[in-house]
């Protein structure tokens, strides 16, 4: 069982503030507003996203993203902390406790550590200590030739690493995972978790390590929102060395990261040691909407939903944009029947809107699941369903490429529905 914090509490539209006894709106708006100028007070590492009644925060680039909506008059909730260690989570808890005294809120928790109850810190350790321990006896139960992922986000996995075993904050070898079951003390176990304590060198060591290993793009590429992740991860590591100057930082990939951030070519850097980089340089696969997994390369942006319920992702030579629909009926025939008809739609479009290039089969299928077609602008597009039980994803591959992209037909043979 993973360590997550579920919380939600009433969310009347007007409650009264405890500090300023005016009534001030409870909205997502609002909470946005008063957590971003709280958090950046404390000075910590963040990224908050709001979208319609739902917000979105990462305390920790190696740990999931916080989600809390609005629904049915309640602030609904749920963190996972196990990735990252106790600091976290009572860090999370500190900023519950904020954010009830601010809008007057009373939170109904559920936390299996027992730390919202009982706030007792040495239990709270021993939380993280057990389950990282469970989970490591796993690993060595596998045995050597296995690929694990430890504490990893649930909808990402890395393909191909050259790695046995991957955390957020880098790879482990064999002996790690070993040192993990022989550790006696929390205290012995605290140097595996990024972060254990309070905002000193380690955590910012921790919050850079997890950019650069699985956020950071290490070719030119620079789809929105990659400068800003650069920046962070360089900064972070700068503010670790400030705090803590025993500490030894990846010189090749920081000198990697700065010349990408300065605009300029990716230059050799074995004058600064052996170069390994970050996940970012190998495939990913996605899980998308709960439904489908997606292989991409690790250059593509992570999987994002829009407001009307697309997925979208960008790389360097398209975008790619998933849209999946449920149905009723789980039959298998009757999505594959719903599949067709979306086929052949979009193929009459493809006629009359453009150029009509040829319709494709699917992998193992004699039925078409794909149109290629340039439209009158001079992008190409690859547009598609694919049929699962009682689901089917609509799927548009879009480029100004002049040929297919090699991309697409390794993400497109990778779609599949999840059983």
């Amino acid at each position: 069982m993973s360590l997550c914090l579920s919380f939600e509490a009433p969310a009347r539209p007007r409650l009264r503030s405890l500090t300023s006894k005016a009534k001030v709106l409870v909205s997502p708006e609002r909470l946005e507003e008063v957590l971003s100028s709280h958090l950046a007070e404390l000075g910590v590492y963040f990224d908050l996203i709001r979208r319609e009644d739902s917000l979105s925060l990462s305390l920790h680039p190696g740990e999931e993203r916080i989600v809390l909506h609005l629904a049915e008059g309640r602030f609904v909730g749920k963190a996972r902390t196990n990735g990252a260690g106790p600091g976290f989570h009572a860090f999370l808890v500190e900023l519950l406790d904020f954010v009830a005294h601010e809008f007057h809120l009373a939170w109904e928790v559920e936390d299996p550590s027992g730390y919202w109850q009982d706030r007792d810190r040495s239990a709270l350790e021993m939380a993280h200590v057990d389950f990282l321990r469970r989970i490591v006896e796993n690993i060595l139960e596998g045995g050597e030739g296995e690929f694990w992922t430890l504490n990893f986000p649930t909808r990402r996995t890395v393909i191909d690493a050259p790695f046995a075993i991957i955390t957020p904050t880098g790879p482990w070898e064999l002996e790690q995972v070993e040192a993990v079951v022989a550790a006696k003390t929390p205290e012995e176990m605290s140097r595996f978790f990024p972060w254990w304590n309070e905002i000193d060198g380690r955590y910012w060591f921790g919050v850079a390590q997890a950019l650069r290993w699985m956020e950071v793009i290490w070719n030119s590429y620079d789809p929105p929102g990659q400068l800003e992740v650069r920046r962070a991860c360089l900064s972070a590591f700068e503010k670790s060395k400030q705090l803590d100057p025993t500490l030894s930082l990846p010189i090749p990939e920081i000198r990697r990261i700065e010349h990408l951030v300065a605009g300029r070519s990716v230059r050799p850097v074995e004058a600064e040691g052996d170069f390994i980089g970050g996940y970012r340089l190998y495939r990913h696969r996605w899980t998308i909407a709960n439904r489908w997994d997606l292989e991409l390369p690790g250059d593509f942006t992570e999987p994002s939903p829009s407001e009307g319920g697309t997925w979208a992702v960008i790389g360097p030579d398209s975008e790619l944009f998933l849209t999946p629909y449920g149905s009723l009926d789980p039959s298998p025939v009757a999505s594959r029947k719903a599949a067709r008809n979306m086929v052949r739609q979009l193929a009459a479009a493809a006629a009359r809107k453009g150029e009509f290039l040829r319709l494709i089969k699917g992998r193992d299928s004699v039925s078409e699941e794909a149109v290629l077609w340039r439209n009158s602008g001079g992008e190409l597009l690859l547009q598609g369903a694919k049929p699962g039980p009682g689901t089917f994803v609509l799927v548009t591959f879009t480029s100004t490429n002049e040929d297919l992209p090699e991309t697409w037909t390794t993400a497109w043979e990778s779609l599949e529905a999840i059983a």
